[in-house]
């Protein structure tokens, strides 16, 4: 008697296509420097009152009034969401990395509207194109990962990192900084009601904690992008926080882990590479 025969099409074989077209899909790193200049020179958007004098004013007006602080009623949820997963991952490891990699692009994705654009009667709708263009790449490249899988989180992370990457992760999370006044505040009801979890750098300090500590038992392709992105962002923040606005140099302080964290994932991309040949 013959067997029947599988259905053409059926979701394996979707799956199994999706996931050969994300891996010929993968950016080569002069496309990624290509694509990180390329969104360090575009211009913000205004629907008035654009002048190219102003483009440093214009987005430092659109990060500091962002719809972001509209949806404030919902900052708990996902901060809270933001550190189950973050200790989720640690504690479950390779169960719970496709987890983290659709929860990251979802957060990214949201990032890249949330915080990159504002309304108001200055400038109209302005959009920050440079951070709206990075956070909607990296989320892409976080959906990537959870299609092709090859986080594997396997060993137990060393005691020695977890020590040191932990506590940044934590504090970008809870982000002990007063919105009324901007400085150091450090209530234990940040860790809800900060929104960091709906900001670009505080998600990517945690993702790089996560990547760094699973090392070397992680996508590359996606450490390289997110320390990539996360350095441009990270640098850029400090000096718009503390020397273009000296009003937010405490806020500026606190990317100094991102830089850091991303120049280790880079230097990790790099020598794995090397190695690679």
């Amino acid at each position: 008697m013959r067997r029947a025969r599988r259905p053409v099409g059926n979701f394996s074989d979707i799956l199994k296509m999706i996931k050969r077209i994300a891996h010929r899909s993968k950016i080569p790193s002069a496309g990624l420097i290509g694509l990180a200049l390329l969104a360090i020179v575009l211009p913000p958007y205004v629907s008035k009152g654009f002048a190219i004098q102003k483009i440093l004013h214009i987005n430092a007006f659109i990060l500091t009034h962002s719809i972001r602080n509209n949806f404030r009623a919902v900052f708990p949820i996902f901060n809270s969401i933001t550190l189950l997963v973050f200790f989720g991952v640690l504690l479950f490891r390779g169960k719970a990395s496709r987890v983290l990699s659709l929860y990251f692009f979802i957060l990214y994705m949201i990032i890249s509207f949330l915080q990159n654009i504002s309304i108001s009667e200055q400038f109209g709708v302005a959009v920050y194109t440079t951070t709206m263009l990075i956070s909607m790449i990296t989320a892409l490249v976080w959906l990537q990962e959870w299609i092709l899988h090859e986080n594997v989180f396997s060993k137990k992370i060393h005691a020695t990192r977890m020590l040191l990457l932990a506590p940044p992760a934590v504090l970008a999370l809870w982000y002990p900084i007063n919105p009324a006044n901007t400085l150091p505040d450090f209530r234990m009801g940040y860790f809800l009601s900060s929104g960091s979890s709906l900001t670009f750098c505080v998600v990517t300090v945690v993702a790089l904690s996560i990547l760094l500590a699973y090392y070397p038992d992680i996508n590359f392709f996606l450490l390289m992008t997110t320390s990539v992105f996360g350095l441009l962002v990270g640098i850029g923040n400090i000096w718009l926080e503390i020397f273009f606005l000296p009003g937010l140099f405490w806020v500026g302080l606190f990317h100094i882990p991102l830089i850091l964290l991303s120049l280790v994932g880079l230097f990790a991309s790099w020598k794995h590479r090397t190695k690679a040949g």
